[in-house]
């Protein structure tokens, strides 16, 4: 009879069950919004040796039950409580949500130190470029069932249970800062606190810009204009010597003298953050490309000193990648961002019709263009017409690899 009763009293506790249900849909929907974090991470501990494949399905499955027990604590807090609850999980969200929609990634310690060290105004501009409106979504709907939750008969736990839920964080994030193997374990909220509770234990470099000092006697005159194209082999221009005419404009440029062609180069690196970082920065890919990308002056910073106005467009993606962080936007007067760009197909071409206003109607304009090209994933890189080499992988069959 006592376990009978246990039994359907457990079906009959809402806040267990709430805790359970929101759980996975915010599981499922991290997984839908966020490109499949936890999918992602899980494939990539499939490729270690067992110790670290162990490791990831129990660092995952950890921090499903710590995600579990955050919400059903809050759910049976006192409504005193609650509101530190919903004040941790809004910060949470809103934080890592941002910096994924600026990055593709959740917070570092890094990131942590770097906004510790920031002034006001920044965190008032990044706050508008970082934010990102779906994170209203899970905060909104948590918010309802937390404050929708009956109070609890026996309200002198509620206390003891919240330091519970914060040893527990600060315990999972100390182990994760002295693990020998690299652990992502929980969603965007469990990570949130791992993070914070890890950059207490770090000692974060945080890298600074040199400044750029130029002499402006005169304002620029001229439209400045670069363009970086993707995936591209240069043996296969026409203008390089190609049989078959893929560059009939460049080739008309050069017969009226108005193109320099300087041969064909090796790539600096063999993927596009690197090799990308290399025209922004002109860092060296060796053991101090890190340190040099992140310090040194980038040809944004270059052409605002003299006086150019700057344009980013990138037709790739919606977050920086490239060499760039947060505070060079200080450099950058617009930034475009691919989804701004419409259609994967045609976001070249809307750039290139933007940057045909921007000179036609304007100088002193320095202008950067980072193509869509034909980068993988190939299914929306050019016009199903023109498909030679078929069937082309759908883009799910890439999204399932980490």
């Amino acid at each position: 009879m006592y376990f009978e009763n246990r039994f359907s009293g457990l079906f009959r506790n809402r806040p267990f069950w709430g805790a359970v249900l929101f759980a996975l849909a915010f599981y499922v929907f991290e997984e839908v919004h966020l490109d499949s974090p936890q999918g992602t991470y899980l494939a990539f501990s499939s490729g270690r040796p067992l110790p670290g494949y162990l490791a990831g399905i129990l660092s995952t499955m950890a921090g499903f039950f710590l995600f579990f027990f955050f919400l059903w604590a809050s759910f049976t807090a006192t409504r005193k409580f609650r509101v530190l609850y919903a004040l941790l999980f809004a910060a949470a969200v809103t934080g890592q949500y941002g910096y994924w929609n600026a990055f593709h990634r959740f917070m570092s310690t890094v990131d942590v130190h770097t906004a510790l060290a920031s002034s006001a105004d920044l965190w008032s501009t990044s706050a508008g470029l970082f934010f990102d409106m779906w994170s209203v979504l899970p905060v909104g709907v948590y918010l309802v069932l937390l404050f929708a939750m009956p109070e609890p008969t026996a309200q002198g736990k509620t206390g003891k249970t919240f330091s519970g839920v914060l040893l527990a964080f600060i315990g999972m994030g100390t182990l994760i800062h002295y693990a020998p193997l690299a652990l992502n374990p929980g969603p965007s909220v469990i990570r949130f606190f791992y993070t914070t509770t890890e950059a207490v234990f770090s000692n974060a470099h945080i890298p600074v810009r040199e400044k750029v000092y130029v002499p402006v006697k005169n304002v620029p005159d001229n439209n400045i204009v670069l363009i970086i194209d993707e995936s591209i082999r240069a043996d296969h221009l026409s203008v390089n010597g190609y049989e078959r005419p893929t560059t009939p404009y460049l080739e008309t440029l050069a017969q009226r003298g108005n193109f320099h062609n300087w041969g064909i180069a090796s790539s600096g690196a063999t993927c596009s953050p690197l090799s990308n970082a290399l025209l922004i920065t002109g860092a060296p890919i060796d053991a101090s490309s890190q340190e040099v990308i992140a310090t040194k002056p980038t040809i944004f910073h270059y052409a605002k000193a003299m006086g150019y106005t700057t344009y980013y467009f990138d037709a790739q993606t919606n977050y920086l990648w490239n060499g760039l962080s947060t505070s060079d936007l200080e450099a950058v007067d617009h930034w475009v961002t691919a989804s701004a760009l419409g259609d994967e197909l045609e976001r070249d071409f809307a750039a290139a019709e933007s940057i045909r206003e921007i000179v036609g109607q304007s100088v002193g304009n320095f202008i950067v263009l980072n193509k869509r090209g034909v980068h993988f994933l190939y299914e929306h890189s050019y016009p199903a017409d023109y498909g030679v080499w078929l069937p082309t992988p759908p883009d799910e069959d890439y999204r399932s690899y980490p």
